[in-house]
């Protein structure tokens, strides 16, 4: 095996991505599906543009930006079109180097929002025209300890934070998570605004399917979110959506009307391709490497069938959307089609652009980033159809409106 060649191998050993997804085939009890056109997308704040957006998130007739980089942190009216940037670069008060989590304050400081800043390692806050109010650090127990490079080599999200009654919700971790599989040595608590981790909601080992904690590509993990006043969490030990209530007991069971099929070879070489681009740089193809070789070589390092879920979003107490999995366009496998669960009911499958990465799920639609030669813009899909279309959208990609089982 040629130097380069053992260094990918390293690699795919020691990222050890676990997955959440499948690339669906239907239930028994078939699921509608519905493919959403880039015409279909209407544009926020056209002159608004993003490098690398962390998270949005829907405070009144506001949208809140966390970015990347500076100014990291955006707030855009939806309907006015208003745009306020701020944040710079900097140790100071009210400079960010790493943020990474994002929330709009509720009760007495409503319109205010909080950040977490992992780089500076202190909880601050800010208002609606970016005046810095306060900053305190952040808990030691509360910090997590990731790897810097994380979002490039899965799609597991360690840094949530949620508002939950008069506190708020995130995940709490021992140790370093260094890769997917590390998620299994966490718990979802209740927090304080330094995050200081509190009683603990629920174990994700307990929730994780049987290969999890083995660092193999793909295993099965939990996800959760919350929103008004219900938190719900993907269990892949079950194969279903459970509602909580505030101490972690059960209130609602949904199974997910989706199946997981085999992991392929082609979805390994996929995986290897992208490991090798990040560990060679752009010219990797020049190294000569046989990636169909090399993903029948690590068949072992990888579990036998896909997970199910690799994001969860909730848009209200009772509906859940799941993203599923595929490496088509992701090989981290991070699919195009999410599953709309509500607590009772129909389940349908959306399946979205490939530019267009959701992150905001409401009644009304979706609100999320989409990917343009001239940087990240804020767009959305409503859900009625009736929204207006973007005109440059319309114009630069051909309709997809074919219809789509995942």
């Amino acid at each position: 095996m040629s130097r380069r060649l053992a260094l990918v191998a390293a690699v795919v050993t020691v990222v050890g991505p676990a997955g959440l997804g499948c690339d669906q085939a239907p239930s028994a009890e078939r699921v509608a599906s519905e493919a959403v056109a880039l015409e279909d997308l209407q544009v926020l704040a056209p002159g608004a543009r993003f490098t690398s957006v962390r998270e949005l998130a829907l405070s009144g007739a506001s949208l809140w930006v966390l970015d990347g980089g500076p100014p990291f942190l955006t707030r855009v009216t939806l309907e006015g079109g208003e745009v306020v940037a701020f944040g710079a670069r900097g140790p100071g008060p009210g400079e960010l180097l790493h943020p990474r989590s994002l929330l709009p304050s509720l009760g007495p400081s409503k319109g205010s929002v909080w950040v977490w800043d992992y780089g500076t390692g202190r909880a601050s806050r800010f208002d609606s025209a970016g005046v810095f109010l306060a900053s305190e650090p952040m808990d030691e127990g509360g910090a997590i300890a990731v790897r810097s490079d994380l979002d490039q080599v899965s799609f597991v999200e360690p840094f949530r934070v949620r508002s939950f009654g008069d506190g708020l919700l995130t995940s709490h971790f021992p140790g370093r998570v260094h890769r997917s599989s590390d998620l299994v040595t966490g718990s979802l608590v209740r927090a304080d605004h330094r995050l200081a981790p509190g009683p603990v909601l629920a174990r994700f080992s307990h929730h994780a399917g049987p290969g999890a904690g083995v660092p193999r590509e793909w295993e099965a993990l939990p996800l959760w979110d919350a929103c008004d006043g219900a938190v719900v969490l993907w269990s892949p030990a079950s194969s279903r959506l459970l509602w909580l209530d505030g101490q972690g007991d059960t209130l609602r069971v949904v199974p997910v009307e989706h199946r997981t099929g085999p992991i392929t070879l082609l979805d390994m070489e996929r995986y290897l391709r992208q490991m090798a681009r990040l560990e060679l740089g752009p010219d990797y193809e020049g190294a000569g490497i046989d990636f169909t070789a090399m993903a029948a070589a690590r068949r072992d390092q990888f579990p036998q069938r896909r997970p199910l879920a690799t994001g969860l979003r909730c848009e209200s107490g009772d509906v859940a959307w799941v993203r599923l999995f595929d490496t088509d366009t992701d090989p981290l496998g991070r699919s195009r089609t999410w599953l709309r669960v509500p607590a009772s009911g129909p389940q349908d499958a959306i399946m979205f652009p490939a530019a267009f990465a959701p992150f905001v799920f409401t009644p009304e639609g979706v609100l999320g980033v989409l990917e343009a030669p001239d940087g990240q813009r804020l767009a959305r899909w409503r859900a009625s159809g009736t929204g207006a279309r973007s005109p440059d959208l319309a114009s630069s990609s051909p309709n997809r409106r074919a219809s789509h089982a995942p």
